[in-house]
């Protein structure tokens, strides 16, 4: 089986070799508006490993585009902007489709 990052870097490789893009995004499930999703659960850390796991793929590969995240919500409860200390500052953008988040929490900053 093929670790996370691997996965990335596949994807990646392949991505660069056939678009010419600046932004690679990455989607939270969207279950975590509807389902509540809090930061204590193991869903949360996996989601946390995975952004790591495409933040080392990018590095691997020498990609030239940036990564974003975006969800339903910025990021689990009690603390919806927690992915501002849980990632790395390199994600050049953290967005949400969530109302309330009036917009990009963390844009190109």
């Amino acid at each position: 089986t093929h670790t996370a990052q691997e996965y990335y870097e596949g994807t990646f490789k392949h991505i660069l070799a056939n678009y010419p893009i600046d932004y690679y995004w990455i989607w939270t499930p969207e279950d975590w508006e509807w389902q509540r999703m809090e930061a204590n659960t193991t869903a949360f850390r996996q989601a946390v490993a995975d952004l790591d796991a495409a933040l080392a793929a990018h590095d691997a590969i020498g990609a030239p585009f940036e990564l974003a995240t975006c969800g339903w919500v910025l990021g689990p409860l009690p603390n919806r902007s927690i992915f501002d200390r849980a990632l790395s500052p390199r994600y050049a953008a953290m967005s949400s489709l969530d109302q309330q988040a009036r917009g990009c929490f963390r844009c190109f900053s």
